[in-house]
């Protein structure tokens, strides 16, 4: 039986978009699905259709959590739209820093963590953070 553009439109509009889905539904293979896709530009137009539809819904999802003052989705939402605000995440590490005989354990960047140990080895009483962040050694290395 040969299956139609139609009935493959049909079928990823019916399975949200997922080619499995599709495929499972028309009683073919996954393959024959994305060879008759790749193949129509009428296809490929209605798969972008389908995954705009979807990322619209997934996002008024996200805003109607950040109208309720969801932290998580707040924070998802900054992290990932206001890059150009400087909401950025930066990978941090557990560094432990030892100072006057205490341990410390913090999470920083590891170019944080350069910057305190040059400043501590260089006998600094304070250090100024490219973030503008002071951090008050007090005291001198003692090595």
């Amino acid at each position: 039986m040969k299956v139609t553009e139609r009935q493959i439109e049909k079928a990823l509009r019916k399975g949200m978009g997922f080619k499995t889905h599709a495929a499972q539904a028309l009683g073919i293979t996954l393959s024959a699905v994305c060879q008759r896709i790749k193949k129509s530009e009428h296809l490929q137009k209605v798969l972008r259709e389908i995954e705009e539809t979807n990322s619209d819904f997934v996002e008024s999802k996200l805003y109607r959590l950040i109208h309720r003052d969801n932290p998580a989705a707040i924070f998802f939402y900054l992290k990932c739209k206001c890059k150009n605000r400087g909401y950025i995440e930066r990978d941090k590490d557990q560094v432990e820093v030892t100072l006057r005989n205490t341990k410390y354990t913090t999470d920083m960047t590891q170019e944080q963590a350069e910057e305190i140990y040059k400043a501590f080895m260089n006998n600094s009483t304070a250090i100024e953070m490219k973030d503008s962040t002071i951090i008050d050694v007090e005291g001198s290395n003692s090595e």
